[in-house]
């Protein structure tokens, strides 16, 4: 049985093979962890009268995101992770996508864009699960939607009941 099946927290992470004939590497996230992004603001004052600064904005950095995956030493996954971790150049920039499972009356979501392998730190500890913490350093816009398929089950009352 694998990790996907066994732990976590129903979301995932997957990334881009370097092969695109193989199929998606996806990994259980255990801690979701952090993200975030930040906009660029350009001056735009006048130096022939404006006595305050302004500004307009600017390019959007997309920031990263920082998670903690299940891992397991010495499975392919490992090496598709090595190999990226170590990739550069265009090489280095993969597909992923990060999926959050239906919660409530939320449907399940995912969060798709380009990215770039910039850390890893796994942990071991005796009698637990053995995890790494990922960051990824978002390239470009990254793209959230509904997943396509997902349904959140009506909980409405029956009829007559």
């Amino acid at each position: 049985m694998s990790l996907l099946d066994r732990i976590g927290l129903g979301a995932t992470f997957a990334f881009s093979a370097a092969d695109p004939e193989d199929d998606d590497i996806v990994l259980s996230i255990v801690d979701p962890g952090i993200s975030g992004s930040s906009s660029k603001a350009t001056a735009a004052t006048s130096r022939l009268g404006d006595a305050h600064d302004t500004f307009l904005g600017g390019s959007v950095d997309p920031g990263e995101v920082t998670f903690t995956v299940a891992f397991h030493p010495g499975s392919a996954t490992e090496l598709a992770l090595d190999a990226w971790y170590a990739a550069n150049g265009q090489a280095s920039v993969r597909t992923c996508t990060i999926t959050l499972p239906e919660l409530g009356d939320l449907p399940e979501f995912a969060s798709t864009g380009d990215g770039i392998l910039t850390s890893r730190n796994n942990t071991i500890n005796r009698n637990e699960l053995v995890t790494e913490e990922l960051t990824i350093k978002r390239s470009g816009a990254w793209v959230t939607a509904e997943v396509e398929g997902a349904s959140v089950p009506d909980e409405s009352p029956e009829e007559g009941a």
